[in-house]
């Protein structure tokens, strides 16, 4: 059984050579209510496609959609994993672009744009 919500990236093995930018993109399934339908979106446009469950397992299983699976964390781990990045840099540590980014997705999770008062 298909989740009604799930991301996932593609195989190495489908994208042609020249193509490798799409390894880093992210995709969404979101199932439409009533149906075996899903919309897949992605992170860099807003073109949607859609596709039956049954092709979305097959992809699946041929590998050829790698799933990514999600951490839930609360906000006292957030925090700790916030709070060992900054002692890190504090202690003449320079942040590469891998904690960087660590530190940014860890804060958007702490503090989400829906929850920011203006």
């Amino acid at each position: 059984m298909i989740k009604e919500q799930f991301h996932f990236k593609l195989s190495k093995k489908i994208i042609k050579e020249g193509n490798e930018s799409l390894l880093d993109v992210i995709f969404t399934a979101s199932k439409r209510e009533n149906t075996d339908l899903y919309d897949i979106t992605n992170n860099i446009d807003v073109e949607s496609h859609v596709y039956q469950a049954d092709c979305i397992v097959a992809f699946i299983k041929m590998g050829e959609w790698i799933l990514i699976e999600e951490l839930m964390l609360d906000r006292s781990e957030l925090a700790a994993i916030k709070d060992n990045i900054i002692f890190t840099e504090m202690n003449g540590h320079d942040l590469n672009k891998i904690e960087k980014g660590i530190l940014a997705k860890v804060e958007a999770a702490m503090y989400p744009q829906d929850e920011v008062v203006e």
